[in-house]
């Protein structure tokens, strides 16, 4: 989510941000609505809760209406926290509508067929025979099977076998092992289910909750990436400089749509 400070001092800016990745920049001035209106609220009740205090150290032994008069000045102030706290709700789910401000240098266009070539690495291989698909390769040498994973769960799910299911957890393992022993990250193993605060912090909620696998009775989200348990580690926690950065590496299964 954005920060709202820079929304208040830059909203120009977001709001070219936003046109460049197709985004309303309408939503910026329904946020800078609704953060005067809740600031005000706050501002309010704050003026008369200072009051209250004034006057309550003067009404010791006054007549009922005096208390009558800060009984009224208390409900107010409740009516005045509910509308801020109605307010701050609303600005909050707005701002988790915004998507993040593009880097200046990121190239804008209409689709993938207008995406810069930044650089290439190797060369193309070359052959002399038509080269197969991977799926007809695969289920040639049985280590591929597309039927029964269908059968299984449907449409898009195939199972590896033999080699291919060795291959699989292979790679799996040099992908760690080489981060772990070349580069200094630090394994994690962490769980597959994870709070909505996790996907909210990492933007995969609201925006992608059709996408993603929701544990109703439990409350709890399948994880899309090993990015979200990974990047919660340290959620609602203050890091000492010198501890920073932090490499982590995983591996999970991703459960998305």
């Amino acid at each position: 989510m954005l920060d709202i400070n820079l929304v208040r001092e830059k909203p120009e800016e977001i709001k070219e941000g936003l046109r460049k990745v197709g985004a309303d920049p309408g939503l910026i001035d329904r946020v800078l609505e609704l953060d005067r209106k809740w600031r005000g609220k706050v501002a309010e009740s704050e003026e008369l809760k200072a009051e209250k205090g004034r006057q309550s150290k003067r009404a010791r032994g006054k007549h009922e209406h005096v208390h009558v008069h800060l009984r009224t000045m208390g409900q107010a102030i409740k009516r005045l926290d509910a509308d801020a706290a109605a307010l701050r709700e609303e600005l909050d789910d707005l701002m988790l509508q915004i998507p993040n401000v593009p880097h200046p240098d990121a190239p804008v266009g209409a689709d993938e067929s207008e995406n810069v070539l930044v650089r290439s690495e190797g060369k193309k291989p070359e052959f002399d025979f038509k080269p197969k698909p991977h799926w007809e390769l695969g289920e040639a040498l049985g280590i591929l099977d597309f039927g029964r994973g269908v059968k299984m769960s449907g449409s898009r799910f195939y199972v590896l076998m033999r080699e291919g299911a060795r291959l699989q957890r292979a790679l799996i393992a040099w992908m760690l092992d080489l981060h772990v022993t070349r580069h200094g990250y630090t394994e994690v193993y962490p769980p597959f289910v994870v709070s909505e605060k996790c996907l909210i912090g990492t933007g995969n909620l609201p925006k992608f909750a059709d996408n993603l696998y929701h544990d109703v009775e439990d409350d709890l989200w399948l994880i899309p990436t090993a990015e979200v348990p990974l990047t919660n580690l340290h959620r609602e926690e203050i890091l000492p400089a010198d501890e920073l950065p932090k490499h982590y590496v995983a591996y999970t299964p991703c459960f998305r749509r």
